[in-house]
């Protein structure tokens, strides 16, 4: 696992001293919360907060970062209010259809999703703006406006009931004693997205 979120994970990890973490993954993000619904996995992350009713999981109490997302549009094309999508062909990223409060299409991949932009089957996209910027960087793509979306609180997902009250009450104080670090601090500064 590499990155900032296996960093984090790993974070998480070293500072454990009840027991022990197991990290496994990563997997696409739908197969991965259907692991913690299942109770296959205790916990996913990150995962951006959105309560939504009848969700099949919630989050820990003490939130892990706050996660930029912008909307990456075409520059040949007009700007989009990203307050106003209805009517727009906007991709986000396989399995988060149900965290946002406008029709998407979902994407496999960030690059199948930003050629589309470039093509114009796609009138934007919308995804966490690090990973996406580090992409758009390393290829050289040109074509692509980027605009603040939204910020969101990044969360660790849990099940519901007993098992996530429990996991929640393991979870929340190593998260607030692992952000208290300077490594976290260092972590979290290059997933800022902004």
């Amino acid at each position: 696992l590499i990155g900032g979120y296996a960093e984090l994970a790993k974070l998480l990890k070293e500072h454990y001293t009840a027991g022990s973490i197991t990290i496994i993954g990563p997997f696409e993000l739908g197969e991965s919360l259907n692991k913690v619904v299942e109770g296959q996995a205790d916990a996913h992350l990150p995962l951006i907060h959105i309560d939504k009713e009848g969700q099949p999981y919630t989050y820990t109490s003490t939130h892990l970062l706050d996660v930029h997302f912008a909307l990456y549009t075409n520059v040949s094309a007009p700007e989009i209010d990203p307050g106003a999508l209805e009517g727009k062909t906007i991709a986000i990223q396989l399995g988060q259809a149900d965290l946002f409060d406008f029709q998407a299409v979902e994407s496999a991949s960030l690059p199948e999703a930003l050629g589309k932009v470039e093509q114009g089957v796609y009138d934007g996209y919308i995804m966490e703006a690090t990973a996406t910027d580090a992409y758009i960087e390393a290829h050289g793509l040109d074509f692509i406006r980027k605009q603040p979306f939204r910020d969101f609180e990044g969360c660790v997902a849990i099940p519901l009931g007993e098992r996530g009250q429990e996991i929640d009450a393991l979870l929340s104080p190593l998260l607030e004693k692992v952000k208290a670090t300077p490594e976290y601090a260092a972590i979290v500064e290059g997933l800022s997205g902004k």
